[in-house]
């Protein structure tokens, strides 16, 4: 994390060079009166990340209140210091006056732009402290008007006006989001705020809700971000019972995907699922049995993710010995023996000894090279078999047998 306000500063002055925005927006060319403020994600992820997006924030504060200089400057943006690259403008809101420049260099830019009469009016409206850094483009300055940068060196995620969060209920599930990517402690008054007005989050349309959750989902510890579900009252808003096996299958989830996900791509070449919808489907077998809170993950994260869900629970519960594993791996496609093992290992840890986890899991992975061989026709269907009879691995597989969901 970059801690030092002149490195900040040092930093975004030379985004400013490399993104040419002062040439872009060139107040002299335009003979306009403004000043020009980069802000928000931008910057927070600057800080956080030492991470250069293409995506950028823009702010014009117009100094005398007149909306016909804002708009005069956007269509006369100064593209020549982009020449031979087309762009586009796109109005993306036309009752505030929100446009969107696309310039189709390498990489390809993307800027956001919006218009304030009082910066500090700005500042407020946004949803947490974190992403309400201003940098003046023109003159290089950083703006703190809201004690963001004591709230980034304390690592403390809060909403300077509270209202904004119910304003914009989305806001409460980005908490989580920026709570657990940038491991901040969230602020006393905001916390107890969310948890008060935890029922404004019914009023989202569900497909913002699947965005946000699935961004939530490909945090490196999910698990953690799930209590804090429980933490700010959501589950207990949909009558959701605690469930700590639920949660100790996603924390082993965060620690075994991305090893799983690279093997396959590294030795194999074959493609596995993004985290997020590893981690639905998990969520959804966990809650399947649960028909309000069914419906409801249904409904959010898609049809498609009950129906892997619940053909994943059938091909565990119809299993009668070895030989149902053996004609799944031989017969199906898209990883779906594996994937019957894995994600219903997950869910049945509590019949684990902790002693064994270790060993247990990484048979489980030996085990998946063995799939990929075969599936890659590194190995011959017999050959296959054979491994199921090896002394090595037929405890393993008489143990997964004994497991029930």
């Amino acid at each position: 994390m970059i801690s030092s306000i002149w490195e900040v500063e040092k930093r975004l002055t030379e985004v400013v060079s490399f993104y040419k925005l002062d040439k872009l927006f060139c107040r002299g060319c335009n003979k306009l009166d403004y000043e020009l403020y980069l802000v928000g994600g931008f910057i927070r992820d600057l800080i956080f990340e030492n991470k250069i997006s293409n995506e950028l924030d823009i702010v014009f504060l117009l100094k005398n209140n007149d909306i016909s200089v804002y708009k005069e400057a956007i269509l006369k943006i100064c593209t020549d210091c982009y020449e031979g690259y087309n762009y586009k403008l796109i109005e993306l809101d036309t009752n505030r006056y929100i446009y969107r420049i696309v310039i189709n260099c390498e990489p390809k830019v993307v800027i956001d732009t919006t218009y304030t009469t009082d910066l500090f009016q700005d500042a407020i409206r946004r949803d947490f402290t974190i992403n309400s850094l201003y940098f003046n483009i023109f003159e290089k300055k950083l703006i703190d008007l809201t004690d963001s940068l004591k709230d980034i060196e304390n690592k403390i995620l809060r909403t300077y006006r509270l209202e904004s969060l119910t304003e914009d209920p989305l806001r409460i599930l980005r908490a989580i989001r920026f709570k657990n990517k940038y491991n901040l402690n969230i602020e006393d008054n905001t916390l107890r705020y969310i948890q008060e007005n935890i029922s404004s989050i019914l009023s989202l349309n569900h497909v913002r809700v699947k965005q946000e959750l699935f961004k939530i989902f490909e945090l490196e510890f999910v698990f953690r971000a799930l209590l804090d579900f429980r933490l700010f009252g959501i589950s207990k808003l949909f009558n959701v019972e605690s469930n700590d096996d639920l949660i100790e299958a996603i924390k082993i989830l965060d620690l075994t995907f991305e090893f799983y996900k690279e093997l396959l791509i590294k030795e194999y070449n074959l493609e596995i699922y993004q985290k997020s919808k590893a981690v639905s489907i998990l969520i959804m077998m966990s809650l399947i049995n649960n028909e309000i809170v069914q419906s409801l993950l249904n409904y959010v994260l898609g049809e498609n993710i009950y129906q892997k869900a619940k053909k994943l629970i059938e091909l565990w519960n119809k299993r009668d010995n070895k030989k149902i594993i053996i004609e799944i791996f031989k017969h199906k496609k898209n990883y779906i023996g594996f994937e019957f093992i894995y994600y219903n290992f997950l869910l049945n840890l509590k019949k684990i000894n902790n002693k064994d986890y270790l060993q247990t899991l990484e048979k489980l992975l030996q085990l998946c090279r063995y799939i990929c061989q075969f599936k890659k026709r590194l190995l011959s269907f017999d050959e296959f078999k054979i491994l199921f009879n090896d002394d090595k691995y037929e405890n393993y597989i008489d143990y997964l047998m004994e497991l029930t969901v």
